[in-house]
């Protein structure tokens, strides 16, 4: 009887044989192929921490997911995975078509804009008292220097988008009774409200009152942020009370050996503090649009809102960042404008752009993509170069099979681009390259 072959134990042997040989690194990961009788897979292996980096199968292709059409999709599939990850080794020239086949734009990182529908500003002014007093003096109302105050709600009310909320908080030192300090809190409040209710009598706005009792939250922040030597003793000790009355207590015992908190830090919560919260609505995306219509002026964050949210092409979208870059000076600007110029295959132009952004902010999106730009301009060196990409520096090229200069050799045409945290592999001889 003819013995059938093992062919599992075959194949796990040779696996043993070539995985002696072969480890992948973070910076030159190991690629992994399996087919099974349907489908075809590929992992991208750092062995040395045991971790896929990315992987990519034929499971979700139509028809045959084992045949030469769905491991060339495998193969695009796990190299644009691994342009993404940017985890060292990038792509490979010429790989049976694949980075001709490869769509760069895809792999182009934008930048964020800031723009918001609501922008929330707050300013605040502190009506000071003197101990166990709910008196608002002519003093106190010239120190919380109030004119400046009402000189900010004054501007808001001209601006038709603002909606102004203002509140007063009265609060109490947390040196004295309890209860105490719980009306004497309320007390500040309201004479901070009839105060303020003075101030913007004009105004005609509602003023809300509330008060808060002992500020004890309030002392921490003051001792935290003062110059006192034993602050995080005195904070230590006080946490241990529980008991209000208790550190209450302690707290004017305290006050006596530690000047500062008598003469600086509890004088500062006896307070009532007046809030204007300012709510201000930012232009609508059909106003926003119009001014780019019309030509008129916009900000920057709302110039790269609207190449981001309401341009509708790529054309669109360069147009706009196109207008914001005669205004502006910003990398953000140039960066976005690189990718919509490459999405319409303008990669000349996207190299120009992303060179610009460079110079004023070399940031990973924007080396990323000077990379990705490079590669599709098909911007190959020599062995032995040396090449300066703005905003990334002098970049060493090195022969195409390697990461280590000492092994080198003359004869490759192209070679490995080293930028900073990443290899760029540019080697057009590698096409008959088994990937």
């Amino acid at each position: 009887m003819i013995k059938r072959p093992n062919t599992n134990a075959q194949r796990l042997k040779r696996h043993k044989r070539v995985r002696a040989k072969i480890s992948g690194t973070a910076q030159r990961p190991r690629l992994n192929v399996f087919r099974s009788e349907k489908n075809i897979y590929a992992q991208v292996i750092d062995d040395v921490a045991g971790v896929t980096l990315c992987s990519a199968s034929s499971l979700k292709l139509d028809g045959n997911g084992g045949n030469k059409a769905a491991a060339r999709e495998v193969g695009k599939a796990v190299a644009k995975a691994a342009l993404a990850k940017e985890f060292g080794l990038t792509v490979a020239y010429g790989l049976n078509t694949l980075q001709k086949d490869l769509k760069y734009s895809d792999l182009m990182a934008p930048m964020a804009n800031n723009y918001k529908k609501v922008t929330t500003e707050v300013s605040k002014a502190d009506i000071l008292y003197a101990i166990n007093s709910s008196v608002v003096t002519k003093k106190a109302k010239k120190n919380a220097d109030l004119d400046a105050f009402k000189a900010n709600v004054d501007a808001n009310l001209k601006n038709d988008r603002a909606s102004q909320n203002i509140a007063v908080k009265g609060y109490a030192s947390p040196d004295g009774p309890e209860k105490f300090n719980d009306k004497l809190s309320e007390a500040r409040s309201n004479t901070g409200k009839k105060t303020v209710a003075e101030l913007l009598k004009d105004a005609g706005l509602n003023i809300d009152a509330a008060a808060y009792g002992e500020d004890w939250e309030g002392f921490k922040e003051l001792v935290e942020k003062s110059d006192i030597k034993d602050k995080a003793l005195i904070l230590q000790v006080l946490s241990l009370y529980s008991n209000s009355a208790q550190r209450e207590s302690e707290i004017k015992n305290m006050a006596t050996v530690f000047n500062e908190l008598k003469d600086e830090i509890l004088p500062q919560l006896r307070r009532s503090q007046v809030v204007n919260t300012t709510d201000i609505q930012g232009k609508t995306d059909e106003e926003i649009l119009a001014c780019i219509k019309n030509g008129q002026q916009l900000t920057v964050e709302e110039y790269l809102y609207a190449a981001d949210k309401l341009a509708k092409t790529p054309a669109e979208q360069a147009a706009i960042l196109g207008t914001a870059s005669k205004k502006y000076n910003d990398a953000r600007v140039y960066n976005n404008l690189g990718i919509a110029q490459a999405e319409q295959g303008d990669m000349k132009a996207a190299l120009a752009s992303f060179e610009k952004a460079a110079k004023l902010e070399a940031t990973s999106e924007v080396n990323n993509n000077l990379v990705m730009a490079n590669l599709a301009a098909g911007n190959t060196v020599k062995v032995g170069d040396t090449i300066d990409i703005p905003g990334i520096g002098a970049c060493e090229v090195m022969a195409n099979n390697c990461l280590n200069p000492d092994d080198a050799t003359a004869d490759s045409n192209n070679g490995v681009v080293l930028l900073p945290e990443r290899a760029v592999f540019t080697a057009e001889n590698m096409n008959n390259y088994d990937f």
